[in-house]
């Protein structure tokens, strides 16, 4: 996103590792492959997953994937 100018990435207050677990939920990879991909553990994937929705607002990890669609996320 460009906010004044400059780039301001979707969901701010995330951090970087927080913003690629996101991502790659918001293109429909299952745990395990964004475990692999991000040479992480599948249970720090699952504590991530469970934390996201919350820090995003949202009620679960589907409307936690749909909110990172809509915010540009997941197009790889």
């Amino acid at each position: 996103m460009l906010e004044h100018g400059r780039y301001e990435p979707a969901f701010p207050h995330l951090s970087e590792r927080e913003r690629a677990v996101l991502d790659l939920l918001a293109a429909a990879y299952e745990t395990a492959r964004i475990a692999a991909t991000l040479h992480l553990s599948v249970k720090t994937v699952r504590n991530y997953l469970t934390r996201l929705p919350r820090r995003i607002g949202a009620p679960d990890r589907a409307a936690a994937a749909e909110m990172a669609r809509q915010a540009g996320l997941g197009r790889g």
